[in-house]
């Protein structure tokens, strides 16, 4: 991947779901997702809306729609990947369609006039370089209502401290030197966390509310 995006800049994306280069594709919702959705731990909205930034294939939006039942709009910068999650969820959860939003979009030019009632966040911060991820806080916040959540599934874990990537050298201190504390608090921590098979990354599950 960071050869990739080296040489093709944000058109590497499309080229990866072309050429099947996607080792963030579980090929289902992450388990650690679904768990903490049901698991009755924190007060989730049923009724307000989701946000899903770089959902690849929308596993993850379908799973957030269809437990809480909330409204769910998922982005990912890359056209294919947009093309995957809308046949993803046609052919698979037809019955969601209504409540997934799914559209090519950048983050960071998201319309912040109308928040979110929970946003997650799965190899989204790590395809960031390292200098854009004060920015992503800000965003983040800025999308966020006063107590709504942020899930962040901190995965890969563990990799070479580098400033090559996608995906870029990522720890959970990096989150919580962005998160903690400036509009946020943690929830939830759960600490490692079993990841779904067909995922090889070693992941932490952290919920943050914003204050």
């Amino acid at each position: 991947m960071p050869d990739l995006i080296a040489r093709e800049g944000e058109d590497g994306w499309d080229v990866a779901w072309e050429k099947d280069i996607t080792p963030w594709d579980a090929g289902a919702p992450q388990q650690s997702l679904v768990n903490v959705l049901k698991s009755g731990k924190l007060p989730f909205s049923t009724t307000g809306r989701a946000l899903v930034p770089g959902c690849g294939r929308a596993y993850d939006a379908v799973a957030i729609a269809s437990i809480l039942g909330v409204q769910t709009t998922a982005i990912d910068i890359s056209p294919l990947a947009v093309e995957n999650a809308k046949k993803f969820v046609k052919t698979t959860a037809p019955d969601m369609e209504e409540k997934i939003t799914i559209k090519q979009e950048d983050f960071f030019k998201l319309d912040e006039t109308q928040p979110f009632d929970l946003i997650y966040d799965y190899t989204f911060f790590v395809a960031l370089p390292h200098e854009l991820r004060p920015a992503w806080a800000a965003k983040m916040t800025a999308l966020a209502r006063p107590n709504s959540y942020l899930i962040t599934l901190m995965a890969p874990l563990g990799l070479p401290k580098t400033d090559i990537g996608p995906p870029y050298y990522s720890e959970p201190a990096h989150y919580d030197e962005l998160l903690d504390g400036k509009g946020w608090e943690k929830a939830l921590d759960e600490g490692p966390v079993n990841s779904t098979e067909g995922s090889r990354w070693p992941q932490k599950l952290v919920v943050w509310k914003r204050v």
